[in-house]
């Protein structure tokens, strides 16, 4: 029925007769949340809490164990379950860090954020937060009401959207208890407007206004906007497309690549990427039904779709969709999405880089990058390969984006035929991390300058988890050695709970493997508290397997409460080099030999010989040639036990144990002048050639210094105790030296 609400129209300065304040919490085992990729929703102690997927965000995901994530550009709602006459005139948002907590943008009141808190401000009925900064993980939500003089707008639910022609959108107006509300379309004239009583059909491009009333007071308007677009009839239609809008496909589309969230599709007219879950796996050629739906987004400055899972039916086999051949001088002029294959190239990983690649016909050049993360195994100097995949662009720059890339001559052996791997700054890209469930993977780590493979659920968000390291293809066929060997270490946290075991596969993906066994190797044992120390696996021989295996490393946890497993220094057909020592323990080098043999960056091994004259007092430039103010964590060393040149001494550390315990001069005074024989690593000291990492010492001859009779007529110098030189000494103790001995005396 009609009714015309001009004379309810006055506006009043809204006050507040009381506030209250409730605190929600919105983890997962506060609530349970229902929803979707597109979305998730919950009712909490009487308050309404949506998080909706938008054309630009990635897929919603359910609340984790204590936090709910919005991601950028998403939407976040905060309504009360059942309309009344309190308005909201507060929110924070305690979110888990300061990098999660930046401001979103708001249409109603005033929204800042400091810390780990965001807080909304104003006077509403319902607060909407777009994440513009960045995305938002929320914890808590504390929410302050009041009951106002003022009536307040009404909600609209749904407060507008992108639809599809044929789409039916029921939608509901609320106001608080006791008032009326009206609702006008396409007209924010209160004069137009109706009452409501009943749900609303919107059906086709509609702004709805909707107001309040409690007889005597009109609040102001709410709005909503539901705009509606034709369903597209092929990928040249949706391409015309605005960012934003919604598209339904009337026709079949034709799967052509799926892998992890990216699936290419075609028809007629064209290709186009679908990012987000669809909820099916589709095959090469499957042809999935009309009706496929999403919203318009876009990246790199191509169009793409962010689609609604359900609406992409299951696949039904089809004819497969082969790439073009094109040779590499083509590919600058190929269209975004092609499908290509290039045969008999040169694919090399460029310098410094983990998925950026070069593909070369050994003169003209073009960019390749791993953008889908697949295994590119078997990549050496002079190699040939077939290469197959899809065009794309980066900042406006071209790209191939592989999905296959595989040895030219497939009938040779494919495999390493031998490989030494200690993980020394990553994690290589020939080595395959396969991610069967959860939210870790294996990553590299490093402790004390040793890198290494270490995998945790610790901190997962979603488990069970269970992942595999899976090594290069090795070439048993032809390797001499047909053996592998590898270190394991494992920590005592929750290990009876957590599995590791070690593999052997004919296959780089395990569910494809037909061949799948354990392999006996020794493992480390997780001590009562800390890490174990590293274990080697023993050589096992994996020649009864095939001419061709992986090795993997399977990983299982079923709750994020885990072991960390730790794996180092695999061979396969590889035997440790001796390193080359100088000297020996019964002919040693001199300390000039050892001075001479010094390379800055690099370590040799070596047993020097020499007298200990002396110490570093934490440089170079101030050594000390007597005990007095000796230090304990080194000596200096030279061929001459008369000797006080520091530029003709070798600075030996002495790590903690034995070999400091027995040769430091604050300890062992008598060892001043002592000749030893000693061995460790000839490496950068005191930013001069030392010896670092002893283990063994011999003392060839005790010290002679007090033997060494001072010559009278010798000259004389004088030290301080910090072993400055001082010309004209005077009121204080001093060191002397004179040929060659050295006494304490008072001036």
């Amino acid at each position: 029925m009609k009714k015309c609400l001009l004379s309810l129209v006055a506006l009043l300065v809204a006050t507040f007769a009381w506030a209250d304040t409730i605190t929600l919490t919105t983890n997962s085992s506060a609530s349970t949340w229902t929803g979707d990729v597109n979305g998730y929703t919950t009712t909490i102690n009487g308050w309404n809490l949506t998080y909706e997927k938008s054309a630009s965000t990635n897929d919603c995901v359910a609340p984790s164990s204590d936090h709910i994530r919005v991601y950028k550009n998403a939407k976040f709602t905060i309504a009360p379950a059942t309309a009344s006459n309190e308005a909201i005139v507060k929110v924070v948002l305690s979110c888990t860090a300061s990098k999660y907590a930046a401001v979103p943008s708001t249409s109603v009141g005033t929204v800042s954020a400091s810390g780990t808190t965001v807080t909304w401000e104003g006077s509403a009925n319902q607060v909407v937060l777009d994440a513009t900064g960045s995305q938002l993980r929320i914890k808590t939500i504390e929410i302050t009401t009041a009951t106002s003089d003022a009536v307040l707008a009404p909600s609209i639910s749904p407060n507008g959207g992108e639809y599809v022609v044929g789409d039916e959108v029921d939608v509901t107006i609320k106001a608080a208890a006791g008032q009326d509300v009206y609702y006008a379309i396409n007209s924010d004239d209160v004069g137009d407007a109706e009452e409501y009583t009943d749900p609303l059909k919107v059906t086709s491009n509609t702004t709805i206004y909707a107001w309040a009333t409690d007889g005597t007071t009109t609040s102001e308007a709410a709005s909503a906007t539901f705009n509606f677009t034709a369903p597209v009839a092929d990928i040249a239609a949706f391409n015309a497309l605005e960012k934003g809008k919604a598209a339904k496909f009337a026709g079949e589309l034709i799967a052509v690549y799926q892998n992890s969230s990216n699936l290419i599709v075609q028809d007629a007219s064209g290709r186009m990427l679908v990012y987000g879950s669809v909820g099916k796996t589709y095959n090469n050629g499957d042809v999935i039904a009309a009706g496929a739906r999403g919203i318009v987004s876009a990246y790199g400055g191509n169009a793409q779709l962010s689609p609604v899972a359900d609406s992409f039916a299951t696949g039904v086999a089809g004819t497969a969709v082969a790439p073009e051949v094109k040779a590499v001088t083509d590919l600058a002029n190929c269209n975004f999405l092609d499908y290509v294959k290039l045969e008999g190239v040169y694919f090399t990983l460029d310098a410094g880089k983990t998925k950026n690649y070069t593909v070369s016909d050994g003169t003209n050049k073009f960019a390749a990058y791993n953008q889908f993360g697949i295994t590119i195994e078997g990549l050496a100097e002079g190699a040939k390969f077939n290469v197959e995949g899809f065009m794309s662009s980066y900042n406006g720059t071209p790209q191939l984006q592989p999905t296959s890339v595989t040895l030219a001559d497939a009938s040779g052996i494919i495999g390493v035929s031998s490989l030494k791997e200690s993980f020394d700054s990553a994690l290589p890209t020939t080595w395959a991390s396969v991610n069967v469930s959860g939210d870790k993977e294996w990553t590299y780590k490093s402790y004390s300058n040793n890198g290494y493979a270490s995998m945790s659920a610790y901190g997962a968000e979603a488990v069970p988890v269970e992942t595999w390291l899976i090594s290069p293809a090795l070439n048993v066929k032809d390797a001499e050695l047909k053996t592998i060997s590898f270190k394991t270490q494992v920590n005592a946290y929750s290990t009876t709970s957590t599995q590791f075991k070690a593999y052997v596969l004919n296959d780089v993906d395990p569910a494809k493997a037909t061949v799948k066994t354990e392999l006996p190797a020794a493992l480390a044992e997780a001590p009562e508290s800390g890490f174990s120390a590293w274990v080697g696996s023993g050589d096992i021989d994996l020649s009864t397997y095939g001419d061709v295996v992986y090795v993997g490393f399977h990983y299982v946890a079923p709750e994020a409460a885990s072991a960390t497993w730790c794996i180092d220094d695999f061979m396969f057909n590889y035997v440790e080099e001796e390193p080359v020592v100088l000297g020996t323990k019964e002919s040693p080098i001199t300390v000039a030999e050892a001075m001479a043999a010094y390379v800055d960056g690099e370590e040799k091994e070596a047993w020097v010989t020499g007298y200990i004259v002396g110490c570093l007092d934490g440089s170079k430039d101030k050594p000390v040639f007597t005990t007095e103010g000796a230090v304990n964590t080194n000596v200096i060393i030279a061929d001459d036990a008369k000797c006080n040149d520091v530029a003709l001494c070798l600075p030996v550390q002495l790590p903690s144990g034995a070999v400091r315990t027995g040769l430091n001069l604050v300890n062992n005074p008598a060892n001043l002048g002592a000749k030893i024989t000693i061995n460790g690593d000839i490496m950068k000291y005191f930013t001069i050639a030392g010896l670092k990492n002893s283990t063994e010492y011999v003392i060839v001859a005790p010290s002679a210094i007090e033997d060494v009779n001072a010559d009278i007529n010798a000259p004389v110098e004088y030290y301080n105790l910090q072993g400055v030189k001082v010309v004209n000494p005077e009121n204080g103790i001093f060191i002397k030296k004179q040929a060659g001995k050295a006494t304490k005396v008072v001036m």
